[in-house]
């Protein structure tokens, strides 16, 4: 019985000492190789299911989620500590793991500090609007695996680094650890942005930064790993080359993968496919072959010089400091013939990568994907002068949709492809493949997007040679542009703390139970998935019976309904009374109450998107008769929103319609779009079922809209159509528009705010026509504007203006290439989640100079999310103009319903309250308008929202500082003084303005009789009054405050 206990024994060992020296290692090695294949597969199957923009679409997400630009040099830093905690999590497994050859996802469960699990976890309860979306989005990638992928590449080439003397042992991942610890690294990810983003004082994350959360989460870690030598690390492959040639094959995988999912997608990329006929897809008018081998040779080279290893021989010097040290050198090089500089590398990291292509090609990437580039044209004739000509030095703005749609091609993996079929390309990290992918694209874009724009300027029907060599040529060279952070020097939490401290919340209280405003929602969660339905609706603004109270009237599902205002914060419906017969809601956008006669009397102006726009005449007996068909106005299809303003200053008041939705021409259904391209079958199925009858495809560059329209006040309530004639020729989607002196030369002009297209500022010449200056004055801002707003941020007599943007991040979109030269197209369900990163804009009016982005400068950084509505005004009434911005989209989307934002001024900067008050609740708001209900002085909020009631807010500031209002009477102007700026000089040497307007904000107005807050023991010295024309009028004080005080036009 001992002997046989003995034999078992002695067996049992032999068997162990079989597994331990003979198959342990073979399953060791297997496990080891398969965790590539795995990975390999894992990016394939997720980017096959997405455009190819990881590299672009990551960094948004992060600058998103961190809200702040980070430098790319940070990017590198973010990864190399991502990479780290992983290493470490990985390299704790392996030693504490069980006599298996593959940790399993247990042993990293048990490898991940306790202290580090809780905070992780902590990550996990999503309950913000950017975490929830930041987990939605980076999961959807493959980051995480490249991270993983980046990981185990290190760990074979630091066997050939001379530097490294040892290295954490990794044991092989089972296929089940990978998944978990692929996860784990999204919130990894999440949590060092979130905590960068709180240790950041300066408002953006710098590398002491970075390093401060790096030093903080390896504490959680002790430092007593396995570590292997290199002379023993080299059981997996016999040589540097064999290691190497196996790497190459795996970036070889990548881009093919990225090519066959690409040739899956489009159904356009094949063997057959030729350069010529990819680019002649991205362009109005074709390339010449030659033109098209001219492109390929400039994207091929910046390629292999930088695939071949080789050092950039500008890598002893920085471009930035001064573009002189780029002339003393004898030949710089251009992206043209090279020859061998220097040594070159036998792996590309990420670091060496970047680092080469920002010598050779640097660029700026946005937080909205756009791109800036540099380029000195001529350079040679420069040099020996050692200055440059600012006629020579360029900047390019490519905008991200434009590169996206080079990138949907596969353009630049097909170039990759060819590259990588050389033989001596090297090995790159698949996060410098990303890069390098990334940067040939935008090269690639610049390329067609400029040589088109030089051949239509020659009015050529082909691109040819002269048109490439002349955007870009053997004496050209790119330089980089300086990085600027956002920089809010000015903003801490403790200020923010210390000013909020002095102001008692809740600010405000919701009555609007008791208002009298009923309303009852006629819309379903479906009709959310049409953007048309869930734009919303809007409020008009004005004293309808001129009893000294203002009154509104409600659109869309507020009914069309007139309430009448009771003087004590309630409200009676009068619609009927008054003889308002337009009950069809469903499409009503706007209503305007605005006098077109100049009789005293307040007449009403709703529009519609599908049905006639109605407007209605008050008469002298009160009541409103409809006069739409006399007047001659007939709004288009899609009509949104509204302005009145003089635009010939007559004394009458002119109309301007803007319209949300594609002209009649494109706008087609499912049916229509399977004539004229190809869908995939996911995209066909997912049109069919949500939009069979209503699909509609819109131009991403929002160039197919309805067009605008501009009616010319006759007099005796008609109206004439003088659009085509009035220079005013928009193509984007409108959804605000504002009429404003922009130019102070004493007509108002028109600023349009569009969701898709450029936002537009057509300059008044004076004779019933307009010139688009957007781009003159930098405006012509394409960030998915939603509302306009007007303020004199600094008093300097220029009209600053303040854009909504949707502020917030998804990755949703992608490009179907088109099979014939065409617009690229989108539907609206992927509209209701596609890509969006940009944040609001304050643009500072310098005074008739090119307009500066002041945000920054004046506004507390947030993340603000999906906005619409947006209302300056002075809540305590201290002279400074305070900021309420609503949210939201609808319930399902990433949006969801979001809170609503109260921002306080110190007179400076503006700083969100965040504070248990009624005002910031959380729902999907829309138009907001600031009213003093009671006559009060005070302002209150009325806030229209889907599927919800008006919500009304009343001011419960217990501030006692001073006030006037101020009602203007024209007498050779229009009535109530719409244009006119009215600016109010105190005792304390300070100075508000505000201006007369009739449509503003999102789809409403403001009430025409203007509230200045005064602040406390001050006096009016006098009040200046700028009449449409440029007529001033002063009155000069000392006047009486906390009273309404009328000016009559001295005429």
């Amino acid at each position: 019985m001992v002997m046989k206990i003995k034999l078992l024994l002695l067996l049992s060992v032999s068997l162990g000492l079989i597994y331990y020296f003979l198959l342990y290692p073979v399953i060791y090695k297997h496990m080891f190789f398969n965790q590539f294949d795995f990975i390999q597969k894992q990016v394939l199957f997720i980017d096959a299911k997405r455009d190819a923009t990881c590299w672009t679409t990551v960094r948004q997400i992060e600058t998103y989620y961190s809200n702040t630009d980070i430098d790319e040099v940070l990017v590198q830093l973010n990864l190399e500590i991502i990479k780290d905690i992983v290493r470490r999590i990985w390299a704790r497994a392996s030693d504490d793991s069980s006599l298996l050859p593959m940790l399993t996802k247990r042993d990293i469960e048990r490898a991940v500090p306790e202290t580090l699990t809780g905070r992780l976890k902590d990550s996990f309860l999503v309950q913000d609007l950017s975490s929830k979306n930041f987990y939605d989005q980076y999961g959807k990638l493959s980051e995480n695996w490249r991270v993983l992928s980046s990981v185990l590449d290190d760990y074979i080439v630091f066997r050939w680094d001379s530097t490294i003397q040892a290295y954490p042992k990794l044991k092989p991942l089972s296929e089940n650890a990978m998944n978990y610890l692929a996860d784990i690294i999204v919130s990894i990810s999440a949590f060092v942005l979130r905590e960068a983003h709180n240790l950041t004082h300066e408002g953006y994350i710098s590398e002491e930064v970075l390093k401060a959360v790096f030093k903080d989460v390896v504490t959680d870690f002790d430092d007593n790993f396995s570590y292997i030598s290199w002379d023993k690390h080299d059981y997996y492959f016999e040589s540097q080359e064999e290691a190497l040639s196996f790497l190459k094959k795996k970036n070889k995988a990548i881009i093919q993968g990225k090519v066959d999912a690409l040739s899956q997608y489009n159904d356009v990329l094949s063997v057959e496919t030729t350069y010529q006929n990819l680019f002649n897809k991205l362009v109005d008018i074709p390339l010449t072959e030659e033109a098209s081998q001219h492109i390929v040779k400039h994207l091929n080279n910046l390629t292999r010089y930088v695939a071949l290893g080789i050092s950039s021989m500008f890598s002893s010097f920085n471009f930035a400091a001064s573009p002189e040290h780029v002339f003393e050198k004898s030949s710089p090089y251009l992206l043209g013939d090279f020859e061998f500089y220097g040594d070159t590398e036998d792996y590309l990291s990420l670091n060496w990568v970047y680092d080469n292509l920002s010598h050779l090609f640097p660029v700026k990437l946005l937080s909205n994907g756009d791109v800036l580039l540099r380029r000195l044209n001529n350079v040679y004739q420069e040099i020996s002068t050692s200055k440059i000509n600012d006629a020579h030095d360029k900047t390019i703005k490519l905008l991200s949709y434009e590169s996206d749609a080079v990138r949907d091609s596969g353009i630049h993996w097909k170039i990759l492809g060819d590259i990588w079929k050389e033989d001596d390309v090297r090995s790159m990290d698949l996060f410098a493949l990303e890069l390098l992918a990334e940067r040939i694209s935008i090269l690639a874009t610049f390329l067609l997007q400029e040589s088109e724009k030089r051949a239509l300027s020659f009015k050529k029907d082909t691109i040819d040679v002269t048109d490439v060599n002349a955007i870009f040529n053997v004496k050209d060279m790119w330089m980089p542009l300086p990085f600027k952070h956002r920089f809010f020097s000015w903003f801490t939490e403790k200020n923010k703390n210390q000013f909020l401290s002095l102001h008692d919340s809740p600010y405000f209280i919701d009555i609007s139970k008791q208002s009298g405003v009923k309303q009852t929602s006629y819309m379903s969660a479906s009709d959310t998935y049409s953007i048309f339905k869930s734009i919303g609706s809007g409020i008009g603004v004005g004293d309808v019976n001129d009893d000294g109270f203002v009154d509104i009237f409600l659109t869309g599902e507020g009914g069309n309904t007139l309430y009448i205002n009771n003087g004590d914060q309630t409200f009676s419906d009068k619609t009927d009374f008054y003889n308002i017969t337009d009950r069809n809601y469903d499409d009503s956008r706007q209503a305007l109450f605005v006098d077109i006669n100049n009789d005293g009397r307040l007449d009403l102006f709703i529009v519609h998107a599908y049905s006639k726009s109605q407007l209605f005449l008050q008469t002298e007996q009160g009541d409103f008769k409809n006069i739409t068909d006399f007047s001659g106005i007939r709004t288009d299809y899609h009509a949104q929103t509204a302005v009145f303003f003089d635009m010939d200053n007559d004394g009458l008041l002119d109309l301007f319609v803007g319209h949300f939705g594609p002209n009649m021409k494109d706008h087609w259904e499912v049916r229509d779009i399977k004539k004229k391209m190809t869908l995939s079958p996911d995209l066909e199925k997912r049109l069919l079922e949500k939009f069979n009858k209503d699909a509609f495809y819109v131009a991403i560059d929002g160039k197919n809209g309805q067009k605008s329209q501009l009616y010319k006040n006759l007099g005796g309530g008609r109206f004439e159509d003088i659009s085509n004639r009035s220079g005013i020729d928009s193509t984007g989607f409108v959804l605000a528009a504002s009429a404003i002196d922009y130019d102070n030369d004493g007509d108002e002009d028109l600023y349009v705010v569009n969701d898709f297209g450029f936002d537009n500022l057509y300059i008044n010449q004076g004779d019933n026509t307009f010139e688009e200056k957007a781009s003159v004055f930098g405006l012509d801002d394409r960030g998915n504007g939603m509302n306009i707003s007007f303020t004199d941020i600094n008093e300097d007599g220029f009209w600053d203006s303040f854009v909504t943007v949707i502020d917030m991040y998804s990755k949703n979109l992608t490009f179907h290439f088109p099979k014939s030269s065409q617009q690229y197209l989108f539907d609206d369900y992927i509209l209701n989640s596609s890509s969006y990163s940009s944040g609001n804009k304050l643009f500072l009016n310098q005074e008739g100079r090119r307009s500066k982005s002041v945000e920054s400068d004046y506004i507390e950084p947030a993340a603000y999310g999906w906005c619409w509505g947006a209302q300056f005004f002075d809540y305590e009434n201290d002279g400074d103009q305070d900021l309420y911005i609503t949210n939201g989209y609808y319930e399902g989307s990433l949006a969801g319903s979001q809170f609503n934002h109260f921002l306080l001024s110190d007179g400076n900067h503006l700083y969100r309250t965040q504070a248990k008050s009624a005002e910031s609740f959380q729902g999907n708001s829309r138009g907001v308008v600031a009213l003093d209900l009671t006559n009060s002085g005070k302002k209150d909020l009325l806030v229209t929202n889907l599927f919800l009631p008006l919500k009304v807010f009343k001011n419960t500031s217990l501030n006692e500082n001073s006030w006037i209002k101020i009602k203007l009477k024209g007498i050779k102007n229009n009535r109530y003084g719409v244009g006119s700026k009215v600016t109010v000089y105190t005792s304390d040497n300070k100075q508000f303005s505000q201006y007369v307007s009739i449509g503003s904000q999102y789809l409403t107005q403001d009430d025409t009789t203007l509230t200045f807050g005064l602040g406390s023991n001050v006096g009016i010295i006098k009040i200046r009054v700028i009449w449409p024309g440029k007529k001033e009028q002063i009155i000069d004080g000392p006047i009486d405050h906390n009273r309404v005080f009328q000016i009559v036009e001295n005429v």
